[in-house]
């Protein structure tokens, strides 16, 4: 008997120092998430920007769920959600949470800048890491980002089949590590399938150490950058072209750069030109986000038109006509979806959407009993993407 009160005892402590974790996190001082990993086994997902999205006031409070982490990395296993995090005196912790465990922590994504300061020499790379994540979140700024990756710098990134791709330029720049990029490519690691049904590819634009180069990868191989075999040639490249109105339109970027000629592209623009009418009730513009001696720049064109690269562009870090547009929304299952555009544009705030994909913030059920899913098309810095998200899962765009 009395060792049944002794196991009992030693529970009891247990429970109590697990209820007390977050609390005792807080009262040691500013912790910082470094790395997630979410898994059984030998398969395990890298999930550290998924949960950095969920910090909200430097708080985490979340179910450790699949649909929240991205998807399932071990069917049929019983899961485990890893967080690595540390302090300003360089202290280090790592957390577990069995898959359905409630996730409550006092933590930041990133330091401040005088609470950085204090770390010893030994802990510079990875604090400087971290706040390289930050940083491209919080501005962008491509020669600062450039500056701190040794010289590997992601000017653009997407993943999909031809007309229906997502935008995954940060998810990428956040994997950077000592001037490397190494990541499978699928669904999973890319944030979602923005095309169900179809193989996709991921393709990236990218400096290194001055030098432009373009990389393509299938969907369950690997990328890896930088490769000798990516840099190209020439001082101008189109990296992505469209033509249409509203959500309608064709990607032209293979046509735009068979007609370069010496670093030179002049372009009349209309159906003709542009192998076709995409929207035939609507006057249509051509969007262009191309290279010119490794900087990125945009130019539109409307129908009818002429065209004129590389003088006919802005570079796209000066160039506020960019902003977040919501084009098209729906949301439900096969044969049972609503629109609802007009609400997802009011939930944008400044060039960020972000919420959590349920009934309730989309006004109501269109499919009662079945698993429903958003689908959103959408501009960004000139050219339409798309994003999918399920019922229950977090969207954050771009």
């Amino acid at each position: 008997m009395k060792r049944v009160f002794s196991i009992l005892a030693v529970l009891a402590v247990f429970v109590t120092l697990a209820a007390l974790a977050p609390s005792v996190l807080a009262q040691e001082g500013h912790w910082r998430l470094v790395h997630a990993e979410y898994g059984a086994g030998n398969a395990w997902s890298d999930v550290t920007p998924a949960v950095r999205s969920l910090i909200r006031d430097h708080q985490l409070d979340f179910r450790v769920e699949n649909y929240i982490l991205g998807g399932d990395p071990a069917p049929g296993a019983r899961k485990t959600l890893r967080l690595q995090i540390v302090n300003e005196r360089g202290e280090r912790k790592v957390l577990a949470f069995p898959e359905k465990a409630v996730v409550q922590l006092s933590v930041s994504a990133r330091m401040d800048d005088d609470q950085r300061n204090d770390f010893g020499d030994a802990r510079h790379d990875d604090a400087d890491r971290d706040r390289r994540d930050a940083d491209r979140r919080d501005d962008g700024d491509a020669d600062r980002h450039e500056e701190r990756h040794g010289g590997l710098r992601i000017l653009r990134a997407d993943y999909g089949v031809e007309g229906r791709f997502a935008d995954v330029t940060a998810r990428l720049a956040s994997q950077v590590q000592d001037g490397r990029l190494s990541l499978a490519v699928n669904n999973f690691t890319m944030g979602g399938d923005p095309a169900d049904h179809q193989r996709k590819t991921l393709t990236v634009w990218y400096v290194f150490d001055g030098r432009p180069a373009t990389e393509s990868v299938n969907e369950g191989d690997a990328v890896s950058l930088p490769a000798d075999a990516d840099f190209f040639g020439g001082h101008l490249l189109v990296m992505r072209a469209q033509y249409g109105a509203d959500f309608r339109y064709f990607d032209v970027t293979e046509r735009l750069n068979s007609l370069i000629q010496g670093d030179q592209l002049v372009l009349r623009i209309n159906n003709e030109t542009m192998g076709g009418d995409p929207a035939p009730d609507r006057r249509k513009r051509l969007s262009v986000v191309y290279l010119f001696d490794g900087q990125p720049y945009r130019a539109t064109v409307d129908e009818h038109g002429s065209l004129e690269l590389p003088n006919g562009g802005a570079p796209i870090a000066d160039d506020a006509s960019g902003a977040l547009e919501i084009l098209h929304a729906t949301y439900g299952a096969e044969g049972r979806r609503v629109d609802i555009t007009e609400r997802l544009r009011s939930f944008v705030d400044g060039n960020r959407l972000q919420f959590v994909v349920s009934n309730d913030s989309l006004g109501g059920d269109p499919a009662y009993g079945l698993h429903k899913q958003l689908r959103v098309i959408y501009r960004w810095q000139g050219i339409r993407y798309e994003a999918a998200a399920a019922e229950g899962a977090t969207l954050v765009i771009p």
